[in-house]
């Protein structure tokens, strides 16, 4: 039998998340422009930023992975075959949307493009963290792969993860 360990919460990232959740809702629902230009510019860096603050490489990369196939990956998944089900009684074809969910590109018929972008950056950081020597070392690296790939159109969220 498999166990997991407990980790403790933190109250003010769950916090932050949920209202992070929450402005992107609003923000999806058609606010006021200058409502939605004061506040969009927040709300998703605050929420990457949340998550990367309890961001921690204490377990091997299998247990990482796993961590993150189980609370990023899987929901991924499962809410993007929900949307592409209601995206076809909607008239797009079933392609398009089986397409969206393979590549995951934000601005395309996939809304849930964040959970990749979060799922990508989470694994590219714990190999720049764990193989890279002290903040230096992770800043260069981060620099290096920014540089190298925002300039590409690459599936998975890969350019927005390297801003």
């Amino acid at each position: 039998m498999e166990t997991r360990k407990i980790t403790q919460r933190v109250e003010w990232v769950d916090v932050l998340k949920g209202i992070c959740m929450v402005a992107v809702m609003i923000s999806h629902s058609g606010p006021p422009t200058v409502v939605k230009q004061i506040y969009t510019p927040f709300f998703l860096p605050a929420f990457f930023f949340a998550s990367g603050y309890t961001f921690s490489i204490k377990n091997s990369f299998k247990e990482f992975l796993d961590s993150k196939v189980r609370g990023i990956l899987i929901p991924l998944v499962s809410l993007s075959l929900i949307n592409g089900v209601v995206g076809i009684f909607k008239g797009v074809p079933y392609y398009v949307r089986l397409l969206g969910i393979i590549i995951q590109q934000a601005g395309g018929y996939e809304s849930l493009w964040f959970f990749a972008c979060l799922f990508t950056c989470e694994i590219l950081f714990y190999g720049i963290v764990k193989y890279s020597r002290g903040l230096k070392g992770v800043l260069i690296c981060a620099h290096f792969v920014g540089g190298r790939v925002r300039l590409r159109k690459i599936y998975w969220n890969c350019a927005t993860v390297a801003i």
